[in-house]
């Protein structure tokens, strides 16, 4: 009885790990997906015909906003090591 308690102790280990990589990643790929759609989001305010209306100091926290943004974005799709993760398929 104790081979086999420990074999299904090691199973259920195993699966908990795997559970694990596959939360792990869906964090990274949501993170990536958050990152870009944001990004897009304040390039449509920007871009938009109401940008102008906008209060001054809202636009100027929107602006330096974006730029972060899009920096992040541009940093995560150079990061071969990230995109891999991203990219990857089960």
């Amino acid at each position: 009885m104790g081979k086999s308690s420990d074999q299904l102790k090691i199973l259920q280990q195993e699966k908990e790990q795997r559970e694990q990589v596959i939360h792990a990643r869906a964090q990274l790929q949501n993170a990536y997906w958050t990152v870009s759609e944001t990004n897009a989001n304040i390039q449509d305010i920007v871009k938009s015909e109401y940008f102008d209306t906008i209060p001054h100091e809202i636009k100027k926290a929107l602006q330096g906003l974006w730029i972060l943004f899009k920096q992040l974005e541009a940093n995560i799709k150079n990061d071969a090591d990230y995109m891999e993760v991203l990219n990857w398929k089960e």
